[in-house]
């Protein structure tokens, strides 16, 4: 079994260090930055060999129309995610992308 870090860290003020991280998850927030290569090279050398930066923005021509098959990979993907990182700021786990 393996041990689970999990921390929130605002990349343009904390960074991350050079610390063999595993993943990165950045969630909607990486467009309100202003110095992007620098938080990119940030995570480049935090990442350890074969870590993944999952990045999660929006990209679409209008704000939360997903067509369906996205949604559908998104909740499955959602659902892949431990229970406990679901839960979102009113205490209700999320279980569906869209």
């Amino acid at each position: 079994m393996h041990a689970l870090t999990y921390e929130r860290r605002d990349l343009e003020r904390e960074g991350l260090g050079k610390s063999g991280v595993d993943l990165v998850i950045a969630h909607d927030g990486i467009h309100h930055l202003y110095h992007l290569e620098a938080v990119f090279d940030a995570v480049r050398d935090a990442l350890r060999p074969g870590g993944v930066f999952h990045l999660r923005e929006f990209v679409g021509a209008d704000r939360f129309q997903w067509p369906d098959r996205q949604v559908s990979e998104m909740t499955a993907w959602l659902q892949s995610v431990p229970e406990r990182f679901r839960i979102t700021p009113s205490g209700q786990v999320r279980t569906a992308a869209g």
